[in-house]
């Protein structure tokens, strides 16, 4: 009998070489898969908030997962209706909805994606990069990068891509490739679950939940037909091996050489900088044209090398594909064509743009740049000032200095490793100077001082200034502290790299072993005790010697989860253990 690292090599070749799955359903019902399905979900931040059920990562255990699969096999497994809240968007106007599914759900949801990974992985398009191994938005970036001497973005943005998917066309594709009716009715099952809203049932009739496990992989199944689509008309726009030559430029070039050769520098110099103004090539050669595509999740950018009239016959054709073919609409308040070398694309929080004259007085190469766009630096200090000045923040007063500089630091080191390769990457220091500020400021109005003396005891220097602060255990945090220049490389990517199943994680192995880690206790059926954080273990015990075992384990070990017996997760639970210590080894 296969194993479950065996059966999805066989998936993923089946894959590769375009051949349909069959027996899917029989073949997921694996323990293997539920188990490392535990492992891989209970990092997840969602994994201790409650669904309709009431139930939650705590307490998972092998026979809840063994019992779950005799219902799949039973064909006795119903999925239970997602918990519907909303999450507020950055214009603060909007919200978008996020279903949380029952922890039994997703259990079954992530074996779903896996297999479902596993197969569709080497099917889809190099030009697609949300929600796959080893491609992300900075790899999406990459390719833009290499659109030398666009003309034209046509910027897309689907209309609700999640909320609208239509679920016939979804399981019609995905049946082209699927053979088995089991499987694909379990997840039209879960498609179908419908959602509570104030307790009030509501059935769902398109779309895959937001927040759900196997939403993001069924979008990118769903929207491979457009890639496909669009890579079919790359082929068809793309004329011509290269420009002709600009005679403008390339008149005056000869002339420039040939004051050179009779040694009239001055002359040459001149021809030479005349030269510069116009580009070497034909911009407007009709004969060469270029279409270039990148999606990211729902948002799709293309840069043509053509007319604006053709530039609006691609867009119109995706368009009526969308709407005919996969039932989606165009978002027509966010699907611009602009003139490349006039004005920016908005593309992954980047504004994207290829110049062509710079002062008027040199012609480019027609790169394209990244940079930051001015409403993301105004954004970030607005968040730390108040009138244009920067301000303490009262709601972190209560922490620690270790945390409060931890969470400064951790935060603008996100929003620069984000935007690392924009070209205008040091306006970041404006982010950085009132962030720091407003750091200097929380941590003196905590300890009732001036920022001045704060700053002296607190800052370092390495490549540049920062703050940092040390915690009670020893652990450094700093913020800032590096020099904000930009990285010219992106990751490279590299469309060679092959799936990979990566098996069982260090916490899936320790509830396949079945083993109390309390010392003595002979209990076998163990079940994960799970707390969200660290930090509010330690800020509860703090200063307290009557620390329980449990607790010195989870502190000392830095883990989220041990593995207990039920009657001693019970005790936990209740606050009544204060038994042996827990075995080191595990």
């Amino acid at each position: 009998m296969l194993t479950a690292e065996q059966y999805l090599d066989l998936v993923n070749k089946r894959g590769q070489d375009g051949k349909p799955l069959k027996r899917v359903y029989a073949n997921m019902l694996k323990l293997d898969f539920f188990i490392n399905a535990y492992g891989k979900l209970y990092r997840n931040k969602g994994a201790l908030t409650k669904g309709v059920d009431g139930k939650t990562v705590d307490g998972t255990s092998l026979k809840k997962l063994e019992v779950l699969i005799e219902e799949l096999r039973t064909r006795q497994f119903e999925w239970t209706p997602v918990r519907r809240s909303y999450l507020t968007k950055k214009e603060g106007k909007k919200k978008r909805p996020l279903g949380i599914p029952a922890w039994r759900d997703k259990i079954v949801a992530e074996v779903i994606r896996v297999i479902l990974e596993a197969y569709y992985e080497p099917q889809f398009s190099n030009l697609s990069h949300a929600y796959r191994p080893n491609r992300g938005c900075h790899t999406a970036l990459d390719q833009v990068t290499k659109w030398r001497g666009t003309k034209w973005w046509i910027e897309g943005d689907i209309t609700g891509c999640f909320d609208n998917l239509n679920h016939k066309i979804l399981l019609q594709t995905m049946g082209k490739d699927i053979q088995d009716r089991s499987f694909l009715n379990l997840i039209e099952g879960m498609l179908k679950a419908g959602y509570l809203e104030d307790w009030t049932y509501h059935r769902t009739y398109s779309g895959a939940p937001q927040g759900g496990i196997a939403s993001p992989i069924l979008s990118n199944i769903y929207l491979k037909e457009m890639d496909r689509m669009i890579e079919k008309e790359l082929n068809e726009w793309n004329k011509g091996k290269s420009r002709k030559q600009n005679p403008e430029y390339h008149r005056r070039y000869k002339k420039a050489r040939r004051a050179f050769k009779q040694g009239n520098t001055k002359e040459g110099k001149r021809l030479m900088a005349e030269a510069r103004k116009y580009p070497p090539k034909d911009v407007y050669d009709p004969a060469y044209r270029r279409l270039r595509y990148v999606r990211y999740a729902d948002d799709v950018l293309l840069g043509f090398i053509g007319t604006y009239q053709e530039a609006v016959q691609i867009k119109e054709r995706l368009k009526q594909y969308l709407l005919k073919k996969l039932d989606l609409e165009l978002n027509d308040e966010k699907t611009y064509i602009t003139q490349a070398s006039q004005k920016p694309a908005r593309f992954l929080g980047y504004d994207i743009q290829c110049p062509v004259i710079r002062e008027n007085k040199r012609c480019m190469t027609g790169r394209v740049v990244l940079r930051i766009p001015k409403s993301v630096i105004n954004d970030w200090t607005g968040r730390y000032s108040r009138n244009g000045k920067p301000i303490h923040r009262s709601e972190r007063m209560h922490q620690s200095d270790y945390e409060i500089v931890s969470q400064f630091g951790a935060e603008f080191r996100g929003l620069f490793n984000y935007y690392k390769y924009a070209l205008n990457v040091r306006q970041l220091n404006r982010v950085k100077y009132t962030m720091s500020s407003s750091l200097v400021k929380t941590l003196a109005a905590k300890h009732q001082t001036n920022p001045a003396k704060i700053y002296s005891k607190h800052k370092f220097t390495d490549e540049t200034y920062g703050i940092e602060a040390t915690s009670e255990e020893g652990p450094r945090a700093t913020f800032g502290g590096y020099s904000l220049t930009r990285r010219k490389v992106i990751e490279t990517i590299n469309d060679n790299i092959a799936w990979t199943y990566y098996g069982r994680s260090e916490l899936a192995r320790r509830l396949a072993a079945d083993v109390c880690e309390i010392e003595g206790c002979t209990n076998n059926a163990v079940e994960g005790h799970h707390i969200k954080a660290l930090k509010n273990l330690k800020k509860r015990w703090k200063g307290r010697k009557d620390k329980p075992e449990w607790v010195k384990f989870m502190i000392t070990r830095n883990r989220k989860v041990i593995m207990v017996c039920n009657y001693h997760h019970h005790q936990i639970h209740s606050g009544l253990y204060d038994g042996p210590k827990l075995v080191g080894k595990h």
